[in-house]
């Protein structure tokens, strides 16, 4: 969820039912980091997960603990905290010295990669600021080694030889 969305590890727990718009595909975020509420769009993905998750009567929120499984929660309770789950989850495919954080770094990052301009990746992310979702935003070694690629295709040797006599 939060690598599909770029949503806080709190955003993401404190998803309520009635914050998904599964007609439109949006989730709305009422009360963000920033106090400054918002709307992530829902990939095709995100919207799948959402609707195969069962609903608890009596539970307002998405992400609760179920009875059958007395070690995940409270029957009906939100979930807190993921921290020791997604520690184990790393370790279990040889993830090293990632956090959940990381997760919504890693989605800024290909955001800006396929092309996403900034602006509207600060958006989906609730940055007030460019600065911020610059922050966020890392390129690859490979991203940047096919960007430089690029240009290859913008010369040939005519055009080199023209340029070079100028």
């Amino acid at each position: 969820m939060a690598l599909e969305t770029g949503m806080r590890r709190g955003e993401i727990l404190r998803l309520k039912w009635e914050d998904l718009d599964m007609k439109n595909n949006m989730i709305y975020i009422a009360d963000p980091k920033n106090n400054d509420p918002r709307h992530v769009p829902m990939s095709s993905r995100v919207k799948a997960l959402l609707a195969s998750l069962p609903r608890r009567l009596r539970a307002d929120y998405v992400f609760v603990g179920v009875k059958k499984w007395q070690t995940v929660g409270k029957d009906g309770i939100p979930f807190t905290d993921v921290d020791t789950s997604f520690r184990n989850a790393c370790a279990k495919e040889g993830i090293e010295d990632f956090t959940f954080h990381g997760l919504r770094h890693t989605a800024a990052s290909h955001l800006v990669m396929s092309g996403v301009p900034l602006r509207t990746v600060g958006e989906i992310l609730g940055h007030k600021t460019a600065t911020m979702t610059e922050r966020y935003s890392h390129l690859t070694p490979e991203h940047k080694r096919n960007a430089i690629e690029t240009l290859s295709s913008c010369y040939n040797s005519a055009t080199i030889a023209q340029e070079a006599g100028r």
